[in-house]
């Protein structure tokens, strides 16, 4: 059941992909019974790619050009039963294949697979979204007969990632940052009331599972971090985030009620439209950086034993994977075929 991530222009669409696959390929070793992660050749290179421009203390590039639609990678899940029968599979058929039925399972039957799909909606894509619905008003046709297909495929999805770019808080007036943060307020608010529109037109209502990511969170200025209740030692500060739900939703419903107001009250809002954002669960996002010789910051990395490694919020990503891991057996491909296989035989 495919996943879509997106953002406005510039909200760390890459660096979060990059992150999220590094903290599963580190996860997926360490917890090969519970968790694995399979990425297509092609995705391979190009995270591949993305791993290696962080590594080599550079960004990758803001936005990925070309068939963005066919980078594609699934996370798989197995529970406690599933694993149990893993164990029964990897062990006994050493003694016998013939002893236990279980041995003809395939290993990958034992995992809730969950394909993400990596969509990129653009600042410009979402200034485009009141003309599609005027369009649609003057014409008479429907909603999905004049969007884009990216777009459709991203609101069509059962999990959508709303990334939030946490660089763009100010409190000054009198900078630019100030009236470019205003602009994207306008702009998120647009984006969460037509997920909240379009969603509702549906036939058939399916359950939406959004989630928020606020990335960038170490470019916030210090003192709008105090203000937020984070103390100066952020990176402590998240670690203790990481497992508190509580300070969740308090910290985010600070954060954005401070600064992007509009955008929270459509995420409270579009439940009148006939669809739940309001209680998605809330992830931080960043990178460690430091001043290069041409005094650019780039992403930190830190020898550990033999390995150079990225500095990051990896804590948030392993809870970010382990909440995908709660609801995998809901929203899962398996789970999406049976229900498509049952559709079609009551058709």
């Amino acid at each position: 059941m495919p996943v879509s991530i997106v953002g406005g222009r510039s909200s760390g669409k890459s660096v979060f992909v990059s992150l999220l696959i590094n903290t599963a390929i580190k996860y997926s070793v360490r917890m090969n019974r519970h968790f694995r992660v399979y990425m297509d050749p092609l995705t391979n290179k190009v995270v591949g790619e993305m791993l290696y421009s962080l590594k080599k203390s550079s960004w990758p590039p803001a936005t990925i050009k070309g068939s963005l639609l066919e980078y594609k990678f699934s996370f798989g899940y197995s529970n406690h039963f599933q694993r149990f029968l893993l164990t029964i599979k990897e062990g006994y058929a050493k003694i016998s294949e013939k002893m236990f039925s279980t041995t003809q399972i395939s290993r990958g039957e034992l995992f809730d697979t969950i394909t993400f799909k990596l969509i990129d909606i653009a600042g410009e894509d979402v200034e485009l979204l009141s003309s599609f619905i005027e369009e649609s008003r003057e014409s008479g046709l429907p909603l999905s007969e004049v969007l884009t297909p990216s777009l459709q495929y991203a609101l069509n999805s059962d999990v959508i990632i709303f990334l939030i770019d946490a660089e763009k808080v100010t409190s000054d007036r009198t900078e630019k940052k100030y009236d470019e943060m205003m602009q994207y307020d306008i702009l998120m608010s647009q984006l969460y009331s037509f997920v909240g529109r379009y969603r509702s037109r549906f036939e058939k209502k399916t359950p939406l599972y959004p989630v928020f990511v606020l990335t960038k969170f170490d470019a916030i200025d210090p003192s709008i971090r105090r203000y937020l209740g984070v103390s100066d030692d952020f990176i402590r500060w998240i670690e203790r985030f990481s497992v508190d739900k509580d300070l969740r939703w308090k910290f985010f419903h600070k954060f954005m009620s401070t600064f992007f107001k509009q955008s929270l009250s459509q995420i409270y809002g579009v439940v009148l439209a006939g669809t739940e954002l309001e209680d998605a669960p809330i992830f931080l996002s960043y990178v460690m950086t430091e001043l290069n010789e041409e005094g650019v910051l780039v992403p930190k990395i830190v020898k550990k034993g033999q390995s150079n490694e990225i500095l990051y919020s990896i804590t948030e990503y392993e809870a970010f994977i382990r909440y995908f891991g709660k609801i995998a057996n809901k929203i899962s491909d398996k789970k999406r075929r049976e229900e498509e296989e049952y559709a079609a035989g009551i058709g």
